[in-house]
């Protein structure tokens, strides 16, 4: 068998541990996924080829959290419909997949804690991912981690950084990601998100208007040919978020900043020191917008 069809949700286990050579498994009909259902069922099963889910919306909590974990032969993942992800809804579930090379989620808008932490770290084939729809981002601590080739990232619509942290760290093939609409990091939410990404030449962030405590901590550390970087619409800076920010980013040499919060970015520990940017000079810009 190479094709397996399920048009019902009750018939899924116990199919693939018994033949070896189902390599394309297509869940059609399920609407909602929950409860630990396909906990490691699939995990470390080589001869998969792809998964799709084609009238899939809502995976709810713990519902298929390392499902899929080092499946080393599975290329493809689709999720056409899926609107929602729960907590712990895809945890680890494609992690170590290496030879996934893209994702798409076309119609992701929510999703809740460690909804989707670590859930394609250490894909490294994948190349590219799309988020169109997502407005919030929580829940996505260390998802691509590791991700080695990964080059082409898209949120075009995501206003609200809450849950980031580390998400693309050592994802040292990526040169340039936008946040086109971000407004708000919240406390702590892009922690480490870009650390060791030593290919980043080009970030941009603006409509970037408030930083939460520790928003940024960290979030560009060891990033080696990072040369500039600029916030021209933030007003608003918590405690620490730029705590060690820019550590070990050694061909950084300007970040620039609006003119009026010039007494705010001086006030936050770290300004001494460039927040960690021993290369750099920190600029104040008029009519910085």
């Amino acid at each position: 068998m190479t094709t397996a069809i399920f048009p019902r949700f009750k018939i899924v286990k116990g199919i693939l541990r018994r033949n070896s050579l189902l390599v394309d498994i297509s869940f059609d009909g399920i609407k909602t996924i929950s409860g630990l259902v396909f906990y490691m069922y699939y995990s470390k099963l080589n001869d998969i080829n792809s998964v799709s889910f084609p009238d899939l919306t809502n995976i709810s909590t713990d519902g298929m959290n390392y499902a899929f974990n080092d499946c080393k032969g599975l290329s493809s993942v689709s999720f056409p419909k899926l609107t929602s992800i729960g907590i712990n809804g895809i945890r680890e579930a494609f992690r170590n997949c290496t030879n996934i090379t893209s994702v798409e989620f076309p119609e992701l808008t929510s999703m809740g804690t460690y909804g989707m932490q670590n859930t394609f770290a250490g894909c490294t084939g994948l190349t590219s991912i799309s988020f169109p729809k997502l407005d919030t981002a929580s829940g996505m601590s260390y998802t691509f981690s590791g991700c080695s080739e990964l080059k082409s990232i898209s949120f075009p619509e995501l206003t609200t950084a809450s849950g980031m942290p580390n998400i693309f760290q050592n994802c040292i093939g990526l040169t340039a990601i936008s946040f086109p609409k971000l407004t708000t990091i919240e406390n702590s939410g892009m922690y480490y998100a870009f650390y060791g990404c030593t290919g980043l030449t080009s970030i941009s962030f603006p409509k970037l208007d408030t930083i939460g405590n520790a928003g940024m901590s960290y979030t560009f550390y060891g990033c080696t040919h990072l040369t500039s970087i600029s916030f021209p619409t933030l007003t608003s800076v918590g405690t620490n978020c730029f705590n060690n920010t820019f550590t070990k980013c050694t061909s950084l040499t300007e970040i620039h900043f609006r003119f009026d919060i010039q007494s705010s970015i001086e006030a936050l520990a770290g300004y001494s020191s460039n927040f960690g940017a021993t290369n750099a000079t920190i600029y104040f810009d008029l009519g910085l917008e």
